[in-house]
């Protein structure tokens, strides 16, 4: 199996939205061009963020919402 459809069967496989939502985020950034304007740095950690993402590492987008919402006081 090819990369691009590993990737299509794990994607068509997620029911995670914040995870869809992050893929959608990247390829409309890459397609606009301002991926490849991005330091490599910057892409690397994005890269290193997915990875960790996958691998279950991480916080998931509503508990930092919540947590953020806290430390504001509402």
């Amino acid at each position: 199996m090819d990369l691009k459809d590993e990737l299509l069967k794990r994607i068509r496989e997620t029911e995670d939205e914040s995870l869809l939502s992050q893929v959608k985020a990247l390829l409309d950034m890459h397609s606009a061009g301002r991926w490849d304007k991005l330091p490599e740095s910057v892409k690397d950690a994005v890269i290193r963020g997915y990875e960790q993402s996958e691998e279950g590492i991480g916080t998931d987008h509503t508990t930092v919402l919540q947590k953020a919402r806290t430390w504001r006081g509402k």
